[in-house]
């Protein structure tokens, strides 16, 4: 995976996608559901990032570089759906950083970087309609 960029070596991910629809049934017994639009939906994903410590200050400096711009990045190159299956992850995904620890040791020379990212900009595919 990369972040505008710089090479992260993703070890973990946390999801939290929470998918905003209501589950409603009719006077005949029927079931239906209302998807209250994609606008709704959170797709929030938490990262570790292992590396040297020059490899997890180059991702620090990429982020902290973030505050000068427009607070987005891009996450491009990624190995895995991290953000779900009905997502386009083939090009790059426009995101903002919700939250970062602080660096913590994870051996001799291995470093641990905890980052959240929410995606602004992300691209559908497939039935997004709920059964």
């Amino acid at each position: 995976m990369k972040i505008n960029g710089t090479p992260a070596n993703v070890i973990d991910v946390k999801r939290k996608i929470s998918i905003e629809y209501k589950i409603l049934r009719s006077s005949g017994g029927k079931t239906y559901s209302l998807d209250r639009g994609q606008e709704s939906d959170k797709y929030e994903c938490e990262f570790t990032f292992h590396g040297t410590r020059d490899h997890v200050t180059a991702i620090v400096a990429t982020l902290d570089g973030l505050r000068d711009d427009s607070l987005e990045c891009e996450l491009y190159e990624m190995a895995e759906n991290y953000f779900g299956m009905n997502i386009d992850h083939s090009g790059s995904i426009s995101c903002v950083v919700s939250k970062i620890e602080p660096m913590r040791p994870a051996g001799l020379n291995a470093f641990d970087l905890v980052v959240s990212f929410i995606p602004t900009g992300i691209t559908f595919y497939g039935d997004p309609v709920l059964p």
